[in-house]
């Protein structure tokens, strides 16, 4: 093979690990930050295809817009569409703890 072994299923499919990643804007900044979210899977999203995660609401999925696969390291990035709400400055800690509480890291508060 030429992947790494330990990074299969039971079944023998090769399981890479997917990192979700998406822009969030606060009111009355100009600095993007974002969120992502780590996961093991044997899917690999592709640009236009869609993602569901119950961090988002309304609308509940969100576009992916650009991908990066590494092979040798075994990861996928996946870049989804801006978050489209402006999330404000007082709502910070608030929206960091929701999105911790749905698996994902707020990459603002580190």
């Amino acid at each position: 093979m030429w992947y790494n072994s330990s990074i299969t299923n039971e079944r023998g499919i090769f399981i890479m690990k997917l990192i979700i990643s998406q822009i969030v804007e606060f009111e009355g900044e100009n600095f993007p930050y974002s969120w992502r979210k780590e996961i093991e899977t044997d899917i690999i999203p592709h640009k236009g295809d869609f993602i569901e995660d119950p961090l988002w609401k309304e609308p509940g999925e969100y576009e992916v817009v650009e991908t990066l696969i590494n092979y040798s390291e075994g990861y996928c990035m996946a870049s989804v569409a801006k978050y489209c709400i402006k999330i404000p400055t007082d709502r910070r800690d608030k929206f960091a703890h929701i999105a911790e509480l749905h698996g994902w890291k707020p990459l603002w508060k580190f």
